[in-house]
């Protein structure tokens, strides 16, 4: 069996553990303990002052500076957020007029209209990937469709039906509903009613002269 020497530590050299410069001190940084009764507001001023919890507070601060200068706050999620269960949180969110907008990508948009159908959404992956069954639940598929042809009500599509766990719609700012009246209005004029035939085509174009 191979033996090895001891390392030979006699020249490294070695400071006072106080005269070095620290991201991390009690003063500036260390959360409050937590207080039987405290409100939120106390709580959120005891988080440490680093890392996460001072990026919320940037978050936050951001958010209070826009809305105080009239600017828009929009908020961009994926579908965790709302399979986790923060719609209540985004609608409060937006009903206070701290966020004035939220983008979404397809899965979020999923997961909301299931759990506003049958209150309960995300479905097991892995249960049901090998049948070919992901992904086919007949309301999802067509239940989100429920646009209103040129000039009448909404025309429930294939699948749809009440939605007894949605919440009442936020209404939207003064002059929003107005905006955007017109903007469908405008947008149902250039594709035509539904059922329609569809537009000519264009005439093709003379070929460029020499």
């Amino acid at each position: 069996m191979k033996r090895y020497k001891p390392l030979d530590i006699s020249k490294v050299k070695t400071y006072p553990l106080a005269s070095r410069d620290n991201k991390v001190n009690i003063r500036d940084h260390f959360a409050s303990p937590p207080k039987a009764g405290a409100s939120f507001a106390e709580f959120f001023a005891g988080l440490p002052r680093l890392l996460g919890a001072d990026s919320l507070r940037g978050v936050v601060e951001a958010v209070v500076r826009a809305r105080a200068g009239k600017k828009p706050v929009i908020l961009a999620i994926g579908g965790h957020v709302i399979k986790c269960g923060l719609q209540p949180v985004i609608r409060a969110l937006l009903d206070a007029g701290a966020v004035t907008a939220v983008a979404m990508n397809g899965s979020a948009a999923i997961h909301d209209f299931e759990v506003s159908l049958i209150g309960a959404t995300s479905e097991d992956v892995g249960a049901v990937l090998h049948s070919g069954d992901f992904g086919f639940a007949e309301e999802t598929g067509g239940g989100g469709d429920t646009e209103p042809p040129a000039g009448g009500s909404p025309r429930p599509r294939r699948g749809a039906r009440t939605r007894p766990h949605a919440g009442p719609p936020t209404p939207l700012p003064p002059g929003r509903a107005e905006a955007e009246g017109a903007r469908r209005r405008a947008a149902r004029a250039v594709r035509g009613p539904r059922g329609a035939a569809p537009a000519p085509p264009r005439p093709p174009r003379p070929p460029a002269s020499a």
